[in-house]
């Protein structure tokens, strides 16, 4: 099942690595790095890469927190 989904992802051009990210956007999107390294369960600093990657494949765009100005969330775009 994880080929045939890490197959799916990459006609996509998004990596298999990238899926637990995207999903958990999905399933709420806007959160804040932090955030997103908690529900993925990985390093902050694993995240800032990971966010990176996907904002020059513009799948994903950080967007200023209107609350905090110090703080970015993460959002999917339509892409």
């Amino acid at each position: 099942m994880a080929r045939r989904l890490a197959a799916e992802l990459a006609r996509h051009d998004i990596s298999f690595a990238h899926y637990y990210y995207l999903r958990a956007l999905f399933e709420q999107d806007g959160l804040s790095q932090i955030e997103l390294s908690e529900r993925v369960g990985v390093d902050p600093t694993t995240v800032v890469t990971i966010v990176d990657a996907l904002v020059r494949q513009k799948i994903v765009e950080r967007r200023k927190d209107p609350g905090e100005r110090r703080k970015a969330l993460i959002y999917l775009t339509a892409k």
